[in-house]
């Protein structure tokens, strides 16, 4: 019976379940249905590597606009050179695989004559 389990839980009555994302083992995160006793704190990833701090809504706001700023000015400009010089070691190595691949067709052709 509902009525049963809502006796006696008048301080809940300020308390919201919401799905959130919660540290379930201390490296392992996850969405779940969790109480907020305070929607106006949460806790931020402010490294991007698990350490979290508690802020303010509008301090995690700032946080966030913070980071992904530094995000696209410093990170992202790197990972885009990685990727072209990694583009450009592929092209090579098909390059040379394609050439590699005609030179033993050209090989295997002459033997057979």
């Amino acid at each position: 019976n509902d009525d049963d389990n809502d006796a006696g839980n008048d301080k809940d009555d300020d308390e919201q379940i919401q799905m959130s994302m919660v540290d379930i083992s201390g490296c392992q995160m996850a969405y779940c249905p969790a109480k907020i006793t305070n929607p106006n704190k949460i806790f931020v990833d402010i490294t991007g590597e698990g350490t979290h701090t508690e802020m303010t809504l509008e301090e995690a706001i700032v946080a966030i606009e913070k980071r992904i700023q530094l995000l696209e000015d410093q990170v992202l400009p790197k990972r885009v050179e990685k990727a072209k010089t990694v583009a450009g070691h592929i092209e090579q190595s098909l390059s040379l695989l394609e050439s590699l691949g005609k030179e033993v067709h050209m090989q295997t052709s002459e033997a057979e004559q």
